[in-house]
């Protein structure tokens, strides 16, 4: 019984690492794109 509860407490954490990790990531490119538009505005 407990060997369950251990699995589904390892995937409960897997799942919310991939997911924050994820949401992290695409903001980091949002970010990303966001500044090559401005440099290349400020050029313009």
């Amino acid at each position: 019984m407990q060997s369950i509860i251990l699995v589904l407490v390892v995937v409960i954490l897997v799942f919310i690492c991939t997911t924050s990790y994820m949401s992290y990531h695409r903001e980091s490119i949002r970010r990303a794109k966001e500044k090559k538009r401005n440099q290349f505005n400020d050029r313009v």
